[in-house]
């Protein structure tokens, strides 16, 4: 992740099934999006695919075929703990897959939960093993497990019986046994065919979701409620969530500039004033915060967070600027009395 080797921070393990440089890329692209933490990406390379993936012997068509229980404990008895051993990780370990790949991955969380944390499942091609995975489901209600888990199945609108038949069976055995310790989400891609990797960045953002705290609710629950939801996620996925990665600076600045045209300039003011509790050095934050004291008559209370966004960054020119102008209306108005 960016700046790893700036800090002791620890990380997701997000590890990639038919793992190539090429995999190992758009994985790395899925993961721009500002409200999903950095991951330690692992690519698996195949080295015999239909032994590894298969649940099934199919030695007249394929000699090696059925050694998914195998591939199973290699992940999770060899690769795990050597990533773990490697690289700074949390704990938490999403497995991701597609086609055959993203059968086996909902068959890695369901199998072993104790490892894995989260699948991301592709277009799986459940079909194939559908009675086997039935077991799993039914018996998954009633095992307990530490914490959360989290399964997201995704396909293509145009994708094959043998996925999108099968996974809406079995989403709705889910819905009849509900294990406990389950989260479950579907999402259909409109006009896609089999095995899109762009299933990839919605599942991170379904699993991700509460990493974003809306900013307008900054009015009724303030920075404390932020800084809660960051400890309870941080409970959750096994990692340091600081409070400033759940609310940023974009967000919070386009919120109070919203409620600065509605004219709602002391609402305004005490949303930017709490984006600055979690953003004590941002300079952007200051500076429109700024404009709305000055937009709601506060002048003087103007003037000197424009002193500040001046002295934090003295590149933003027309912060020292209208400091200026500010500061020539004070001078005028003192004799006034005020």
């Amino acid at each position: 992740p960016r700046g790893y080797g700036d800090n002791q921070q620890r990380h997701p393990a997000l590890i990639v099934l038919d793992g190539s440089p090429t995999m190992t890329s758009l994985a790395s692209a899925s993961l721009f999006d500002r409200t999903i933490p950095g991951f330690i990406i692992v690519a698996v390379p195949n080295v015999d695919r239909l032994r590894d993936l298969s649940h099934e012997s199919i030695a007249e068509i394929w000699p090696t075929s059925g050694g998914a229980d195998s591939f199973l404990a290699f992940l999770t008895d060899e690769l795990a703990p050597w990533i773990d051993a490697k690289f700074r990780t949390s704990g938490y370990r999403v497995i991701t897959g597609g086609s055959a790949a993203g059968r086996f991955a909902t068959f890695a969380l369901l199998e072993a939960p104790e490892v894995f944390d989260a699948a991301i499942a592709r277009s799986p091609v459940l079909g194939t093993a559908y009675e086997m995975f039935s077991g799993l489901v039914t018996s998954a209600a009633t095992q307990k497990s530490n914490g959360e888990h989290f399964l997201f199945l995704v396909y293509g609108s145009h994708d094959y019986p043998v996925v999108t038949i099968y996974t809406e069976r079995l989403l709705r055995l889910l819905d009849d046994q509900s294990p406990p310790w389950l989260r479950y989400e579907r999402a259909v891609l409109d006009n896609k065919g089999h095995f899109q990797f762009s299933g990839l960045n919605s599942g991170l953002s379904a699993l991700f979701e509460d990493f974003e705290f809306p900013a307008d609710r900054f009015l009724e629950e303030g920075p404390g409620a932020v800084v809660e939801r960051a400890r309870v996620l941080g409970k959750r996925f096994k990692m340091d969530v600081q409070p400033s990665q759940l609310a940023g600076q974009r967000e919070i600045i386009d919120a109070g500039c919203e409620l600065g045209r509605q004219r709602r300039f002391v609402d305004a003011i005490r949303v930017l004033t709490y984006g600055l509790e979690l953003h004590p050095y941002s300079a952007a934050l200051l500076y429109y915060k700024a404009q709305m004291l000055e937009h709601a008559g506060e002048t003087e209370e103007a003037v000197i967070d424009y002193n500040r966004v001046f002295e934090l960054k003295p590149s933003m020119g027309i912060a020292g600027m209208t400091r200026m102008l500010l500061d020539n209306l004070v001078e005028i108005e003192k004799p006034k009395g005020r």
